[in-house]
């Protein structure tokens, strides 16, 4: 059985599918990582900028970048 890419309060960046959802791309934080189904994770995520949850799949984040000061 495979890990899921990401942890519990990890940093990362969601990139919707499709044009109509781009405002909601930006900055997460994992919340919860689900059950893995039809071999994928799906999450549960926070917007760090207006604390809206949702749920997205594994394939839509990425890693957040933290630029070097």
């Amino acid at each position: 059985m495979r890990k899921a890419r990401f942890a519990v309060g990890e940093q990362v960046v969601f990139t919707p599918a499709g044009i109509d959802n781009q405002k909601a791309q930006g900055d997460y934080i994992v919340l919860r990582v689900m059950p893995m189904q039809h071999n994928s994770f799906d999450y549960r995520v926070r917007s760090e900028r207006d604390n809206h949850e949702r749920m997205v799949a594994e394939d839509r984040l990425d890693s957040r970048r933290i630029a070097a000061a």
